[in-house]
Order: structure tokens, then C-alpha cells, then sequence
């Protein structure tokens, strides 16, 4: 068969219609690579979004069962904001806790030292005991290992128990001890209170009480056991240890909390409270108001917090600029509120805000807050203790 040629004897394409191809499959490319960058950029947010939410998630589930479970067994008013001493069990140090408490915002440095900048501390206690949270009265003078006791079957070999007198008095302090032995109606205890009178009473903490302090450091939320270790020891936080300062949930930059105050009815020493929050603030119970301290305690009904966490994936573009249309976190405590005009306000006497510049790069990152107020459910029904109890009746 013959091949008819052109009129030179060649065949193929034309150069017009070559340049016509390069520029149709130049565009093709561009369309492709438009998708893909798009596509990465979706994912990049969608992943970032998503390892954010998770790790708020985790850090908050972890606080809330915690919280939850706050001040069993400590709100007796005999006990309720005193002091407690004891010796840790690892690494045997001697530690003070200014008050026995469900939750304590902020404490003393010398406790928890300071986490990472414009973030919080907490230090949350806990009892595990099923004895009467009234405690039992003792039948003779109490020794530094030994409590006489009413009712012996309320406690077991390995308890935690702290002893008080009947009356609260000005200046309690409290030691905690172990029980080592139960003979008899006889409490055989090491580190126990000497010296307390017949009628003085013996509180059971339980075989495994806790006492945890959390904080933000490096960018995650660790936890220490404070009944183990003396957490607030140089030696655990200038070189973070995460044998004791336990890793809870990473890429969280801020940890805002406040006290859940129910403040109705105080008026000079007496009041009467109602159970609902009236106020949110940071300070100490006990420190400015005009009630006894155990009253300053038991009237902290809840806590409200802040978890934020920040994405894995670092953004070569600002992600927080003025042409964005992102703002930074914020939540319920950023804001100032001084009047309860309004329907079902709540007094924010003093702004926390979250502020996440102490970095340089931090609007280069993602950040997802969750926001949560956690009812102290074993604070709320104290609030009226009778006098046997070593209550006023009421707060």
C-alpha cells in the first residue's frame, strides 16, 4: 500500500498545533496542582482541628474524673480548710498542705510550682472511705500511735485516718496516719495526733486517698501524685521528671480555672447558702470573707475550667492575622462581669484570660478550647451540718 506525503515528502504535526497541546496540558497541570494544594491545605487544617480536639478531650476527661470525685470524706467542718502533714510514701519527704481540700486553684508555689506562663495549678483531694464522713469519737486520750475508738469495724489495716477535736478549733492542723493494726477497739496508728481528749474524733480517709497536683509544663498536662512524692520539690520540676510529674495529654498551652462560689446570703459571720454558683473567682476560701473558714470551703460548689490545645502541625502561613477572621481562645472567664442585671448572670469579679503570646510562634498554630464546670458533688449537701457535727448549723 502506498503512504501519501505532503508536498515535500514529510508528515507529523504542525508546529501551531504542538504549541496548541503544550499550552492545553500547561493548564491541566495548574488545574491538578491548584486541587492538590487545596486538598493538603483541608487536610492540614482538618488533622490539626482534630489532634487538637482529642488532646482537649483527653486533658479534660482526666480533670473531670478527678474533680468529680473531690472532698469525700474531708467536708466534716472539724476538718474542712485545715491544714494536713504527712510523709510521702516514695520518696519520704515531710509536705504541708495549707488546707484540706476538694479543690484548691493556685496554690502556694512552695506546693506547685508555677506551670507554664498565664496558666493555672490545681491540687485536687480526695478520700476513698466507706465509714460515716462524720467520723468516730474516741474513748480515751489519744496517743501518737494509738486511737481508742468507738466503732473498730470502721476501719481497716492500711487506712488513711487524720483525728480532730470534737469543737473545731482556731488553728487546726491536722497529721495524717495510718493505721497498722486494729486489736480490740484499739487503732494502732503511726503518725497519729497525741494528746486529744476523750470525744475527740477520728476521721477514715480510706486505704487509697488522693492527692494530685496538675499543671501545664512544657506544653503538656502532667499530674503528680502528691501522697508519693513531695511534687513540689525542685528536683521533680527544673528538669521536668515525668516519673513523677506524669504526662496526661500533649500540646496543651493553657489551663484556666475557677471556683464555682456560692455567695448568697453572707452577712457578717452568719449566712445561709442555697446551693446555686453566685460568683466565679480565683480567690483562697477563706481569705476575704466575712464567714468561717470551713464555710469559705464548703461553699465552693464547683469549678469552671478552661483546657486549650494546640495543633501538632506547624502553618507556614499566619493562621491568626488581621485578614484571617480567626480569634485567639477565649471562654466564660476571659470577660469581666460585675452585675447581675441580667437573667441568670454570674458575677466575674477579675478577667482570666487565656493568653497564648508568650510564644513567638503561636499564631502559627491551630488551637481548640473546651470549656466545662464540674459540680464538687460531695461539697454541695454540707452546707447545713448541725452542731453535733461541728457545724454552726448552717452556712
Amino acid at each position: 500500500m502506498s503512504v501519501r506525503r505532503g508536498p515535500n515528502g514529510q508528515g507529523g504535526f504542525s508546529l501551531l498545533e504542538m504549541m496548541v497541546a503544550i499550552v492545553i496540558g500547561m493548564f491541566g497541570v495548574l488545574v491538578v496542582m491548584q486541587v492538590l494544594a487545596s486538598t493538603a491545605v483541608s487536610r492540614r487544617i482538618s488533622v490539626g482541628g482534630g489532634d487538637a480536639q482529642l488532646n482537649a478531650l483527653s486533658a479534660v476527661r482526666a480533670l473531670e474524673l478527678d474533680v468529680e470525685h473531690a472532698g469525700l470524706g474531708l467536708q466534716s467542718f472539724n476538718i474542712s480548710g485545715c491544714s494536713l502533714s504527712y510523709t510521702t510514701s516514695t520518696d519520704g519527704a515531710s509536705v504541708t498542705l495549707a488546707a484540706l481540700a476538694p479543690v484548691i486553684v493556685n496554690p502556694s508555689t512552695a506546693l506547685v510550682p508555677t506551670g507554664d506562663a498565664n496558666t493555672d495549678t490545681l491540687i485536687v483531694s480526695s478520700g476513698n472511705s466507706g465509714s460515716p464522713n462524720e467520723g468516730d469519737a474516741v474513748t480515751a486520750t489519744t496517743t501518737s500511735t494509738t486511737y481508742v475508738v468507738t466503732t473498730p469495724d470502721s476501719f481497716a489495716v492500711d487506712d488513711r485516718v487524720v483525728a480532730a477535736p470534737s469543737t473545731r478549733v482556731a488553728s487546726c492542723a491536722l497529721q495524717l496516719g495510718k493505721v497498722t493494726g486494729v486489736v480490740g477497739y484499739s487503732l494502732t496508728v503511726s503518725n497519729g495526733s497525741a494528746g486529744l481528749t476523750i470525744g475527740s474524733i477520728v476521721y477514715n480517709l480510706g486505704a487509697m486517698p488522693t492527692v494530685r497536683a496538675y499543671a501545664i509544663r512544657n506544653g503538656d498536662l502532667v499530674v503528680c501524685d502528691y501522697l508519693a512524692y513531695n511534687c513540689g520539690s525542685a528536683a521533680y520540676t527544673s528538669t521536668l521528671d515525668t516519673n513523677v510529674w506524669v504526662p496526661v495529654a500533649s500540646n496543651i498551652v493553657s489551663l484556666r480555672a475557677q471556683y464555682a462560689r456560692d455567695t448568697s446570703g453572707i452577712s457578717g459571720s452568719t449566712s445561709t447558702m442555697d446551693g446555686v454558683v453566685d460568683q466565679f473567682d480565683q480567690t483562697t476560701p477563706g481569705i476575704a470573707d466575712a464567714i468561717p473558714v470551713q464555710c469559705g470551703w464548703v461553699r465552693v460548689v464547683g469549678v469552671r475550667l478552661a483546657v486549650v490545645a494546640r495543633s501538632q502541625q506547624y502553618d507556614k502561613a499566619l493562621v491568626y492575622s488581621d485578614t484571617s477572621g480567626l480569634s485567639l481562645p477565649s471562654w466564660a472567664g476571659s470577660t469581666t462581669n460585675t452585675s447581675t442585671s441580667g437573667t441568670l448572670t454570674t458575677l466575674n469579679p477579675t478577667a482570666v484570660p487565656i493568653t497564648l503570646t508568650a510564644t513567638t510562634d503561636y499564631n502559627r498554630y491551630r488551637y481548640n478550647t473546651l470549656q466545662t464546670m464540674i459540680p464538687i458533688r460531695n461539697a454541695i449537701w454540707q452546707g447545713g451540718q448541725p452542731t453535733y457535727q461541728g457545724g454552726s448549723g448552717a452556712c
